[in-house]
């Protein structure tokens, strides 16, 4: 009798932890989608605060997650890795660049090259549904075990974004939000993986 209660309160505790593990994936998820509609820095930190509470749950010794948790899971931390890693990112880059001035299209406003011509031009356009998938790529390969393939996600996007690198702003934000975005990803992935496995 004394076996079957232990049982019964371990698992309950198991049940507890991956519930509580869940709600902050949840939260991370809300949040962030929050701080990005807004541009809030304080919504930002809290989708980050509930990513670190739920590495801290990773601790609890309790048993492995079921297939279909590991699956909810799964999914969960793909979508926070995508999503919530935007406002990161923004983040990142109103800490790291003064200057930028964002374009109507996702990208930023440099000058031509061109003395007579006084317009400005955009680049990196679709930088944030760009972002989107390589954060869902990075995230994902990790969590499925080939982290190799990061640099193929890297290459093919160093490559479409080749010919827009010849100004020197425009090379310091690309290289800003992809290691912003990778160190997300990656960071997402671990977690979801050290949850699944």
């Amino acid at each position: 009798m004394t076996d079957v209660s232990s049982t019964l309160v371990l698992d309950v505790v198991a049940a507890i932890v991956w519930l509580l593990f869940a709600g902050c994936l949840v939260a991370a998820l809300l949040l962030g989608m929050q701080s990005q509609r807004r541009a809030s820095l304080g919504l930002a930190a809290g989708s980050a605060g509930s990513i670190v509470l739920a590495g801290i749950l990773l601790v609890v010794p309790v048993g492995p997650v079921s297939p279909w948790g590991a699956a909810v899971l799964t999914l969960l931390g793909l979508a926070v890795a995508t999503v919530s890693g935007a406002p990161f990112v923004q983040t990142v880059f109103r800490l790291a660049t003064k200057s930028s001035r964002e374009g109507d299209h996702g990208g930023i406003l440099v000058r031509a090259k061109a003395a007579a011509d006084a317009d400005s031009r955009e680049v990196l356009r679709g930088g944030i549904a760009i972002g989107y998938l390589e954060r869902f790529a990075i995230a994902a390969l990790v969590v499925l075990g080939y982290p190799e393939g990061i640099a193929i996600v890297v290459a093919v996007k160093g490559v479409g974004r080749f010919t827009e690198l010849d100004d020197s702003e425009a090379r310091e934000r690309f290289i800003i939000g992809t290691f912003a975005s990778m160190i997300w990803g990656v960071a997402l992935g671990l977690l979801v993986r050290l949850a699944v496995t």
